[in-house]
């Protein structure tokens, strides 16, 4: 099987989000949806849609409350992701938010630091959600001099990836953090560059 998928294979991916997200969400039956995610999986993929599929059951795992399926399926994506990219980023972010719900802070503070790498070596991750959580979860003193240095290179990157007015203030990361949430709430404007086509985890 191929790493990415053709086009066809993408747009039949398309129609089937679309029918899992009515089966789960509009029609409330989350088990349903999982399902059909299922007999999707049990077929070849391609690894990037794979990697979507995976992610995506894992989405309805945890809120389901199956935070041990969610996980496992987290880390089946993350094999499939590339080194220190934005899809990368968004696994380890789900990674931490989930390790977080477990209580389990070794776990949480591993993938805290993963996801800290990755965002700061691709300029396309907003990392606002994720320092809010590290701040909650830590404190700002709680941060070791490596983290500190990335936290502001992903500040620095985040502010000019959403186009944020004037400049970060370091000194407030909280304060920061929550500005970067809403300016990635917020509609694109028109010189914003466009979602890319891969899974995307919760933006805050």
């Amino acid at each position: 099987m191929t790493d990415t998928s053709t086009d066809s294979e993408w747009l039949e991916w398309i129609e089937l989000q679309k029918s899992v997200v009515k089966t789960g969400f509009a029609q409330g039956d989350v088990p349903e949806a999982i399902e059909m995610l299922d007999r999707y999986l049990a077929e070849s993929r391609p690894d990037d849609l794979k990697r979507e599929a995976l992610a995506f059951r894992a989405d309805l795992c945890s809120t389901e409350g199956d935070l041990e399926a969610a996980k496992a399926d987290f880390l089946s994506a993350l094999n499939l992701a590339a080194e220190q990219d934005h899809v990368r980023f968004e696994l380890e972010d789900s990674l931490v938010r989930i390790s977080v719900e477990q209580g389990d802070s070794e776990e949480a503070d591993k993938w805290f630091r993963a996801a800290l790498r990755t965002a700061a070596a691709d300029p396309r991750v907003a990392g606002g959600g994720l320092l809010l959580r590290l701040l909650s979860f830590r404190g700002k003193d709680g941060l070791t001099d490596e983290e500190h240095g990335l936290v502001a290179q992903i500040v620095r990157q985040s502010w000019h990836l959403l186009r944020v007015e004037g400049e970060p203030d370091l000194e407030d990361l909280e304060g920061t953090a929550r500005k970067l949430i809403e300016a990635q709430r917020g509609p694109f404007s028109a010189d914003r560059p466009p979602a890319p086509k891969t899974y995307s985890g919760p933006t805050e």
